[in-house]
C-alpha cells in the first residue's frame, strides 16, 4: 500500500512539474521559439547600424528626406540580367553570393527603372537617407554598413552616437536559400532600440538654408556666417560651391573646390582690416590729430594708391567717422605711418585675427596671419598690410567674430558651434559650449565703431546691405585683389545697430566689389532672419 502511494506521490509530481514546464515555456519563452522559427523561415540582411543624430538648436536633424532603394532578388536573376545593372552608373551591393538572395543600394530613380524592367523578379525598398541636406561641410557624412562618420562632426563624435543598434531587412526564404519574392519584406531593429545619445548644434536648420539659398544664388564661391553677437554661438556657417554625397558614398563634385569648408580658410581681408586701424587709433589720446586732407590719392616711395571715395572730391579733410564709412585709403595709409604697424598688430592680435576662433577640435580650421613687427621692412609693407592686401590672411570665421566684439560692447567670445549631448527624452547630459569671454575694446571705443559702421551702411561703401533703412544694420565693405572682376569681396555687418543681436559675414571670390556683390546679400540674408523672429 505504502509503495503505490509512493509511486502515486511521484507521478503526481512529475505531472506537476510537466505542467509548471509547459507554462513557463508558453508564457515565458513563447517570444523565443517565435523568434527562432522566424529566424528559420526569414534571412536577415544589415542595412545599416542605427546611430545617434546631429541636431538643430531647435532640436531638428538635419537628416535629408531624400529616398534611396534597396533591391532585393534572386541571385539567378541577378545573374541573368547582369548588362540591365552595368547600364547602371552607381550601386552598392548589401549582399552577393551564390545561394543566397542578392541587395543592391541604388538611388531612388535608378532603383525604379529596375523594378518597372524585373517587375516581380526584383523587389523594391525605400529606404532614408542619412547624410544632412543642409550644413554639410560641418556636419560631415557617414558611409558604408557601420554608418562610420568620416568628415565634420560626424567623425569626431562618431563614438559618442554610436549605438548596438542595426536595422535588418527580412525576406522569407525558400529550402535553397532562395527569396519568396511573393512574401513582404520586414525591417527589424537588432539590440538596443533606443538610441543613446543625440548632438545638439548652436546652428539654426532655417537659418543654415536661408545663407545657403542666398549664397548658392550669387553662382560664386564664397562663404557666409551667422552669429549671436551676444554669445558667440553660430547660427549658420554656409560655403560654396555645396558638394553631393549620393548613395555609393562617392562624391558628386567637380574640381572647384566643393569640399572645402570656405568659412575656415583664410583670405585677404581688403578694408575690412580698416575696422582695426580705427580701433588702435581710438585708442589714441585725440583721433582729431589723424584728420586727414585727401587729393583722391596717396604717393608713397614711387607708388601711387588711389581712394576712389575721393576721386572726385579732393583736397577733402577727412576724420576716422567719415574715413570708416567711405573706406578712404587716403586717410587709414596715414593713420598707419602715424602709428606704427607694431600697433596695428597688436589689436589684429587681441581682437582674434591671428588664432582660430576655437572651432579647430571640433572641425577644420585654419589660423590666420600678419607677419610679425620685425618682418615689417618698408612702407609699402605697411600699405598693403592695412588694406588687407599682400600676406595678410584672416578667415571668415575671424572676422565675423571680430565684428561681435564691436556690436556686443567689447567682448571677444568663444566661437561656439557644439551646444550640448542630450539622451532620447531630450534631457542634457553633457554642456559642450565655451562661455568664455573677454574685454577687449572698452564700451566707449566698440559704441563709436559701431557708430562708423551705422554710418557706413546710411551713406557709405554698404548702402546696398539695408538701403531702405528697415535693418538699422551697421557694417564694413572689403575689396582685396589687384584683378578687375576676380576680386576677394566681404561684408560684415550686425543689426539691428541699436539693440544688436546678428551679426553676418559675406565673404564672395571672383567678385567685383563688397559694395556691389557682399552688400546686397548681407541685405537678403538679414531680412529673412529678421522675419523669422
Amino acid at each position: 500500500m505504502n509503495r503505490i502511494k509512493t509511486l502515486f506521490i511521484i507521478f503526481l509530481v512529475c505531472i506537476i512539474m510537466l505542467i509548471l514546464r509547459l507554462g513557463t515555456i508558453q508564457v515565458l519563452k513563447s517570444e523565443q521559439i517565435q523568434a527562432s522559427l522566424y529566424d528559420q523561415r526569414y534571412k536577415q540582411f544589415l542595412l545599416y547600424k542605427d546611430k545617434g543624430d546631429i541636431l538643430d538648436r531647435n532640436r531638428i536633424p538635419f537628416t535629408s528626406s531624400d529616398v534611396e532603394s534597396v533591391l532585393i532578388m534572386n541571385y539567378e536573376t541577378y545573374l541573368k540580367n547582369k548588362l540591365l545593372f552595368n547600364e547602371i552608373d552607381n550601386y552598392i551591393y548589401l549582399s552577393l553570393s551564390p545561394g543566397s538572395p542578392v541587395l543592391l543600394r541604388t538611388g531612388a530613380k535608378e532603383g525604379q527603372t529596375i523594378k518597372d524592367t524585373l517587375m516581380d523578379d526584383v523587389v523594391r525598398l525605400k529606404v532614408k537617407n542619412t547624410n544632412p541636406s543642409v550644413a554639410k561641410h560641418v556636419i560631415g557624412y557617414r558611409s558604408g554598413y557601420n554608418q562610420e562618420g568620416l568628415d565634420g562632426l560626424l567623425k569626431k563624435y562618431d563614438e559618442l552616437l554610436d549605438c548596438d543598434t542595426s536595422v535588418n531587412y527580412a525576406v522569407m526564404q525558400d529550402i535553397n536559400g532562395g527569396v519568396i519574392l511573393e512574401s513582404e519584406p520586414r525591417i527589424m531593429l537588432k539590440g538596443d532600440q533606443y538610441r543613446p545619445q543625440n548632438v545638439v548644434l548652436t546652428l539654426d536648420i532655417h537659418m543654415q538654408s536661408i545663407a545657403e539659398k542666398h549664397l548658392s544664388d550669387t553662382k560664386k564661391a564664397g562663404s557666409v556666417i551667422i552669429q549671436d553677437c551676444n554669445t558667440g554661438y553660430l547660427f549658420a556657417m554656409a560655403s560654396a560651391p555645396d558638394y553631393k554625397l549620393d548613395y555609393t558614398g562617392e562624391f558628386l563634385t567637380g574640381n572647384k573646390g566643393e569640399l572645402i569648408n570656405r568659412a575656415t580658410c583664410e583670405y585677404n581681408p581688403g578694408s575690412v582690416m580698416k575696422l582695426v586701424v580705427a580701433a588702435a587709433v581710438l585708442e589714441t589720446s585725440n583721433t582729431s590729430d589723424f584728420n586727414y586732407t585727401c587729393s583722391g590719392f596717396y604717393r608713397l616711395q614711387g607708388r601711387t594708391v588711389s581712394c576712389s571715395a575721393h576721386s572726385f572730391d579732393r583736397e577733402r579733410k577727412v576724420d576716422l567717422s567719415e574715413a570708416v564709412s567711405v573706406s578712404c585709403n587716403s586717410y587709414f595709409i596715414n593713420a598707419a605711418k602715424k602709428l606704427g604697424y607694431e600697433k596695428i598688430y597688436q589689436k589684429a592680435v587681441q581682437l582674434g585675427l591671428t588664432e582660430q576662433t576655437g572651432l579647430a577640435d571640433q572641425i577644420p580650421e585654419e589660423d590666420g596671419y600678419l607677419p610679425l613687427p620685425e618682418k615689417v621692412k618698408s612702407d609699402v609693407d605697411l600699405i598693403n598690410l592695412v588694406l588687407g592686401q599682400w600676406v595678410s590672411k584672416v578667415t571668415p570665421l575671424q572676422i565675423c567674430n571680430m565684428t561681435s566684439t564691436i556690436a556686443n560692447g567689447g567682448i571677444l567670445n568663444k566661437v561656439n558651434l557644439v551646444n550640448s549631448v542630450v539622451n532620447m527624452q531630450g534631457q542634457k547630459v553633457l554642456d559642450l559650449t565655451d562661455k568664455k569671454g573677454e574685454r577687449i575694446l572698452s564700451r566707449n571705443i566698440a559704441k563709436r565703431l559701431s557708430g562708423f559702421m551705422s554710418r557706413c551702411v546710411q551713406s557709405g561703401t554698404g548702402k546696398l546691405a539695408d538701403p531702405d533703412g528697415l535693418l538699422e544694420a551697421a557694417g564694413k565693405t572689403g575689396t582685396a585683389g589687384e584683378k578687375e572682376g576676380h576680386n576677394i569681396v566681404w561684408f560684415t555687418g550686425f543689426f539691428p545697430s541699436q539693440n544688436p543681436q546678428y551679426t553676418i559675414t559675406v565673404v564672395l571670390e571672383d567678385a567685383v566689389s563688397g559694395s556691389l556683390d557682399a552688400a546686397p546679400v548681407f541685405n537678403k540674408i538679414a531680412t529673412e532672419v529678421m522675419e523669422l523672429s
